[in-house]
């Protein structure tokens, strides 16, 4: 892999950066310090760095936001994991298709709490090389389609930035077009993940646009379905997030569980309630992707299990809070 020479010197930073406290005078002048020297360094490259994970190694560009957004919300992502031990105390046979796997920190994230197969679907060339490398000893080893997942046959080219990668169309000629596939294009060729309990999507913008795509597949199969919504990235793309969660809703879907983009739990709902979900496309609209949120949809064949991940990720924040409830609160 051409990009596995680590710069030690550019690791070191990123270590100083992340072990800085939140509070004291000193802290702050250190982390604004440090920050401006990341900036500096990365006007001249973007060297590769190694980060500990959940006792993983992750090797990833230093220019990659998840260890900083990490410092401050040390839960965010984890939420996909509790996620799947849930399911996989109902589905011994759960498989997970991860969509926008990024450099495998999902994977990691997954696998420290339940080992499963995962379909790991990541277009970005430099991300999937990283990724390959990242999940490479792990087992179950997951299963790598270096693609993007599109619906359109017009050139794309990826925008990468922080850690992301999304897509834009391609000027023509420009050298830089990506291949897509479809969802069922993938699905096809990787057929034992036909009958995965768990799709996880996070594409910046295209999330809404890539599950409509896979309309007919998830009737049918009614996988939990977990995504980033960011009304805002959805515009560019001609799709809306809340026909989604209409269509959902007619194949028998009933429950979704809310999350901040930061990993905070937030509330349930059920389909039904259109007022609620209406506003809460409303409130994340106009943000500029400053803030959105991640939603977990359940089949009403799940009830039982979205019930009990919903109890539990209350307990989960109110003991990451130190707050306990008052009798009157209830659950």
């Amino acid at each position: 892999m051409r990009n596995s020479s680590v710069s030690r010197s550019a690791t070191l930073l990123l270590e100083m950066l992340i072990s800085t406290a939140d509070r004291g005078f000193f802290n702050r002048v250190r982390w604004k310090s440090l920050l401006m020297a990341r900036r500096v360094v990365l006007r001249f490259g973007d060297p590769v760095v190694e980060y500990k994970l959940y006792g993983s190694v992750l090797r990833m560009p230093l220019s990659h936001g998840l260890p900083i957004i990490l410092r401050s919300y040390p839960l965010y992502s984890d939420n996909l994991g509790r996620i799947a031990a849930h399911l996989s105390a109902k589905y011994s046979d759960l498989a997970v298709i991860d969509i926008g796997a990024n450099v495998g920190d999902s994977v990691v994230i997954l696998h420290q709490h339940v080992r499963m197969p995962v379909l790991c679907v990541e277009g970005e060339p430099r991300f999937c090389e990283f990724l390959a490398e990242n999940v490479s000893k792990m087992l179950p080893a997951p299963v790598i389609e270096q693609s993007f997942v599109s619906m359109s046959s017009q050139g794309l080219t990826p925008v990468v930035h922080d850690g992301t990668a999304r897509l834009s169309r391609a000027q023509s000629g420009n050298g830089h077009e990506l291949p897509t596939k479809s969802f069922e294009e993938i699905l096809r060729e990787y057929p034992s993940f036909q009958s995965a309990h768990l799709v996880k999507v996070d594409t910046d913008g295209m999330d809404v646009a890539i599950l409509s795509s896979a309309d007919d597949w998830i009737a049918q199969q009614k996988p939990v379905l977990f995504f980033e919504y960011d009304p805002d990235l959805q515009l560019p793309h001609g799709v809306d997030g809340l026909d989604l969660l209409d269509r959902l809703k007619g194949h028998g879907y009933h429950r979704v569980l809310v999350y901040e983009n930061t990993g905070d739990y937030m509330f349930s709902a059920e389909l039904t309630n259109q007022t609620l979900l209406s506003e809460l496309h409303e409130f994340f609209s106009g943000r500029h992707s400053a803030r959105y949120c991640d939603l977990c949809v359940f089949h009403s064949q799940d009830e039982d299990i979205a019930e009990s991940i919903r109890r539990s990720e209350l307990d989960v924040f109110r003991a990451a809070r130190h707050y306990v409830p008052s009798r009157e609160s209830g659950r």
